[in-house]
């Protein structure tokens, strides 16, 4: 929905949630990037994917790493 609102097409994207159980299947599942924010105080830090598609295409420890995902494609990442 918040893509279709700001016209942004999924895979132009990035999800960031910090729930491993859940949180990506459906981003995934649209061709998003989805980061999982990874904090040491984190309340779903000891959560991991219930599935494969709940992967996580990459891990950050900070909102701030996502600066450096602006302008790359998801193919370059390897995660």
């Amino acid at each position: 929905m918040v893509c279709r609102r700001l016209n942004v097409k999924p895979p132009n994207a990035v999800y960031v949630g910090d729930n491993l159980e859940k949180d990506f299947i459906g981003a995934n599942k649209l061709g998003m990037l989805t980061a999982h924010i990874d904090r040491k105080d984190a309340i779903h830090k000891d959560k991991v994917p219930a599935l494969p598609e709940a992967e996580p295409t990459m891990r950050i420890n900070c909102l701030t790493d996502i600066l450096e995902l602006v302008g790359r494609k998801k193919e370059y990442y390897n995660f």
